[in-house]
């Protein structure tokens, strides 16, 4: 699923200077996007990092997913894990938000599945598509890694997955 990244309606922006005009940003499954706060919103300056965090306004970003009604508000400012609700509350994505030493952040937008990878060798991951007599390749876990399943892969029809081992 592609999500649509509203910039207009959102308070950081796309770190490159020279692309101030663009206002939405559609990201692919795996994309990644450097973005900083925008210019306009105030920084709050305390001594405390405590009464810092509970004085700061909470930052957002704005996503429209492909396929789904409405818009969704992604809240960045601490780190957590939360699940967003799309069509029913067992349908949604997860948005997992981290930070180093406060200074970057990550924030991951995924399905609620993932394969964790436990044993000594590469496993490769396939889902059923949606005409349910095809199968996709997702890609690759390796030993001891995890990987984020795509929406698409994960709200089928059949909701099927598939692991080769190779050897």
């Amino acid at each position: 699923v592609d999500v649509t990244y509203i910039l207009a309606e959102s308070d950081l922006v796309l770190f490159e200077e020279q692309v101030s005009s663009v206002k939405e940003v559609v990201l692919k499954p795996g994309a990644i996007v450097g973005l900083k706060k925008a210019q306009n919103k105030e920084k709050v300056q305390t001594v405390s990092i405590l009464r810092d965090q509970d004085s700061r306004e909470q930052m957002f970003l704005t996503l429209q997913m492909e396929g789904y009604k409405g818009k969704f508000q992604v809240p960045v400012l601490r780190s957590d894990t939360r699940f967003f609700p799309m069509i029913s509350e067992t349908n949604g994505f997860i948005s997992q938000v981290s930070s180093e030493e406060g200074l970057l952040k990550t924030i991951i937008l995924r399905s609620p599945v993932q394969v964790i990878n436990q044993f000594d060798q590469p496993v490769e991951v396939f889902y059923m598509t949606k005409q349910g007599n095809e199968v996709a390749r997702i890609g690759v876990v390796e030993p001891l890694a995890t990987l984020n399943l795509p929406l698409d892969a994960v709200y089928t029809p059949t909701a099927e997955l598939f692991f080769r081992v190779n050897g």
